[in-house]
């Protein structure tokens, strides 16, 4: 690797787990949706996966939205299942000042049978 090139053996893409993961990291980090505007991390996210296909910022938040509907489902069938729950939810819309971003946190706590 003495001039920056690695040569790669036989690998498999999924855009759909790829999709996945950008909007996990978006969650997690907290990033705007406009990220995937950007014209450097677009490159830089085509650069190592050329077969990535960057989706608009809609898309994005709808593939957010699918996954906190399937995990709300999941929770509460989860809770369904146990006896004596005890949720504490925590509802919070930010309005950033510099940014005029709306954030919403969603904290739920709950106990399950084991």
């Amino acid at each position: 690797m003495s001039d920056g090139k690695l040569s790669l053996k036989a690998s498999s893409f999924n855009q759909d787990e790829a999709r996945v993961d950008l909007a996990k990291m978006i969650i997690r980090h907290e990033y705007p949706l406009s990220i995937v505007d950007h014209d450097l991390f677009r490159k830089y996210c085509h650069t190592p996966q050329p077969l990535f296909d960057m989706r608009s910022r809609n898309t994005i938040k709808k593939d957010i939205l699918d996954m906190y509907e399937i995990g709300r489902v999941k929770t509460m069938l989860e809770s369904e299942a146990n006896e004596g729950i005890c949720h504490h939810g925590r509802y919070i819309d930010i309005r950033s000042p510099k940014q005029m971003i709306k954030y919403m946190v969603v904290t739920v706590h709950y106990v399950d049978n084991s």
